[in-house]
């Protein structure tokens, strides 16, 4: 059991109670909560959802209209904060359209095309290097080049990003996070990276690095957009 995951849920769940020794609990039973993903007597309280999300949103330059919809700020900042939006013209386009789980996975193309770049440079000063004295300045942009490559070769492994989407939620490589604890589903894009942030109303959000992956990130934001779309219509 994921006790980060039960207490996101059981914290905007009008069945909530609170023991001063276990923290959130089951306000039903009085104990800690035994689910695994889905609660059965989940009820949600959309009034304290909404009122424990706020200073998480503004964090992000996003803030709550009288309407009771997010909106932008605009600011002036170094990268460009945005909520997520449905792009027609990409597929998927609808609901029909999904399969059961959507898996964002990297791309080895991606990572292939970056190792070419060290490697042709590298065969091509390899006579160079072999001689009795090669120049300084051949010496130098090995040594650089062999670094990017493990470099490369490291974040592959080590930047373990991938993720699925279904109408369950957002399934990291850690847990899932279902729909009814997503607050907002936020792009933060900068000069070199974007990434995918998933506001939620208590604890850590999840921040997932979209580098490397297959798929325009547009693409990404049409799955999140009608998966969350689907679970709300099987409420």
């Amino acid at each position: 059991m994921n006790r980060n995951h039960q207490v996101r849920l059981c914290s905007i769940c009008q069945n909530r109670s609170f023991d001063k020794q276990n923290g959130v609990i089951c306000g039903l039973t009085n104990e800690l909560p035994t689910f695994e993903l889905q609660c059965q007597d989940f009820n949600k309280d959309q009034e304290e959802f909404e009122r424990i999300s706020i200073y998480k949103t503004k964090k992000y330059g996003l803030e709550i209209n009288n309407k009771g919809f997010l909106k932008e700020l605009l600011e002036d900042k170094p990268e460009k904060i945005r909520l997520t939006n449905f792009v027609p013209i990409l597929k998927p386009r609808k609901v029909s359209e999904l399969p059961s789980v959507f898996h964002v996975t990297k791309s080895k193309m991606k990572y292939l095309l970056l190792l070419v770049i060290p490697i042709v440079f590298l065969g091509l000063s390899i006579d160079e290097l072999l001689t009795s004295e090669p120049s300084n300045l051949i010496i130098g942009f090995s040594i650089i080049w062999n670094a990017y490559l493990i470099w490369i070769v490291i974040d592959y492994f080590r930047n373990n990003n991938q993720f699925e989407i279904s109408e369950h939620g957002v399934r990291t490589s850690k847990e899932l996070i279902p729909w009814e604890v997503i607050f907002a589903t936020v792009i933060k894009e900068s000069q070199y990276e974007n990434r995918l942030i998933l506001i939620l109303p208590t604890g850590t959000d999840i921040d997932i690095n979209l580098n490397g992956l297959i798929g325009p990130k547009q693409r990404i934001e049409n799955y999140i957009e009608l998966y969350r779309k689907k679970r709300m219509e099987t409420e």
